[in-house]
C-alpha cells in the first residue's frame, strides 16, 4: 500500500516487477470516482508510463482490467504533447 504526506502532499506507492526476469517495473493506482484499481508499467529510462484503458488493442495482458473511462463521472482525455 502506498502512503500519502499530507503536509508536503507527496505519495509513495509500491513498485513491483524485475528488470531482469519481467524486463518492467509496475505499481497500482486507483483512479477515478468511483476508484478503479490499474496496474501502470513505469518506464525507468525515461518520464513515460503506461496506463492501459478501454479500448486499447495494443496494451498486452495486465493483472487488472483496463481503466474504463465511461465508468469514471471524473475521468477525462488529456492530449499528449511535446513536454
Amino acid at each position: 500500500a502506498g502512503v500519502y504526506d499530507e503536509q508536503r502532499h507527496i505519495a509513495s506507492a509500491r513498485i513491483y516487477g524485475n528488470v531482469n526476469q519481467y524486463a518492467y517495473y509496475f505499481l497500482h493506482l486507483t483512479v477515478g470516482s468511483p476508484p478503479q484499481r490499474v496496474s501502470v508499467i513505469v518506464d525507468t529510462g525515461s518520464s513515460l508510463t503506461a496506463f492501459p484503458c478501454e479500448p486499447c488493442s495494443n496494451c498486452g495482458e495486465h493483472m487488472d482490467p483496463f481503466f474504463d473511462f465511461s465508468a469514471s463521472s471524473t475521468a477525462e482525455w488529456q492530449p499528449c504533447s511535446k513536454e
